[in-house]
């Protein structure tokens, strides 16, 4: 914005008294200084106090668009950050979610080894079992060979 230039003249006071009783209206008397004023200044005057007057309206308008400018901006930051808020939120939403799963998965990594470890001790008394059967007796050597091959086969 630029800076207006000062007029250079002769101060001209105001006669209360004469625009007082001239008009009845504060307008009125208004204009009619006005005009006195300008009536006094001469065609130099007059072209500065006109320039003047042009660049102060050139700067009223250069400060209207920036103070448009900045409410856009404004505009556009409030919305940017309402964005972000829900995307901090959305994602510590993702995050809560997948400690979820993964306290499941331990959970069910947990059963599932303890589920092992107890097949394991099944299986290992079973097969105590049978070798005391067999050192018994009670197992023959064909039902032996019998419970081998259905060991091996899977079945």
């Amino acid at each position: 914005m630029k800076k207006p230039q000062s007029v250079k003249a002769q101060y001209i006071p105001r006669n209360k008294a004469n625009s007082a009783q001239q008009a009845t209206s504060p307008n009125e008397s208004s204009k009619i200084d006005v005009r006195e004023m300008l009536g006094k200044l001469d065609g130099e005057q007059i072209t500065n106090l006109g320039n003047g007057v042009i660049e102060l309206a050139s700067n009223g308008m250069e400060l209207a668009k920036e103070v448009l400018k900045t409410g856009q901006v404004l505009a556009q930051t409030q919305a940017e950050i309402l964005k972000s808020g829900h995307e901090v939120k959305k994602i510590a939403i993702q995050e809560e979610t997948k400690q979820k799963e993964i306290k499941l998965k331990e959970k069910a990594n947990e059963l599932n080894s303890c589920f092992e470890t107890r097949k394991e001790a099944n299986n290992h008394e079973q097969i105590m079992k049978i070798l005391e059967h067999i050192e018994n007796g009670k197992v023959s050597s064909e039902q032996l060979s019998e419970l081998i091959f259905a060991i091996k086969s899977g079945s």
